[in-house]
């Protein structure tokens, strides 16, 4: 393989379904996509989004909002900001890649782009505990569709309950 050709990856990606009803593009398998991401490195209720990921690391930023404090890493077309902030140099990171639009990824960050490959609906169940609900781990289920065309999940799965709800989607990514 030459070193000038870049490789193409697909990588699962979750996108928040409150940030795109809010005022999120639509968008179907097949689409074109530029979106700044995150990699959290903490767990995350749908681990069929976990991925790991091997990069350059480089400066520390902050974030819009809440002050967050992070790095910026550059892999294989793939430009996300880790929590928490890494030392710089080549690493290897497991995490969530998770799309942002509502300043919590510093604008600095600049966006990876890529082609939407597979769109899926997640649900996870939840356990009560002291008045309020937390992941059960393991508990995911995925539902294939074929677009977010208007920014809102519509009519709820027939598995979904008040203890478990769909609120994200998993979107496989085509980059580089």
């Amino acid at each position: 393989m030459r070193d000038d050709v870049a490789m193409s990856r697909t990588l699962p990606v979750i996108v928040v379904t409150w940030q795109f009803e809010c005022c999120g593009d639509a968008f179907a398998i097949g689409d074109e996509v530029s979106w700044r991401l995150s990699l959290v490195t903490d767990d995350y209720p749908i681990g069929a989004a976990r991925t790991t990921l091997r990069g350059s690391v480089g400066a520390e930023l902050v974030s819009d909002v809440g002050g967050d404090r992070g790095s910026v890493m550059t892999a294989d077309g793939l430009v996300a900001w880790v929590r928490p902030t890494q030392p710089p140099g080549v690493v290897d990171l497991s995490g969530t890649l998770i799309e942002d639009h509502h300043g919590l990824v510093p604008e600095e960050v600049p966006c990876t782009h890529g082609r939407v490959t597979r769109i899926r609906v997640a649900s996870v169940a939840h356990t009560r505990a002291d008045a309020e609900l937390w992941p059960v781990p393991g508990s995911e289920r995925l539902r294939d569709i074929s677009s977010f065309a208007d920014r809102t999940l519509q009519a709820a799965s027939p598995s979904e309950t008040p203890d478990r709800q769909e609120t994200d989607l998993l979107v496989d990514l085509l980059i580089g």
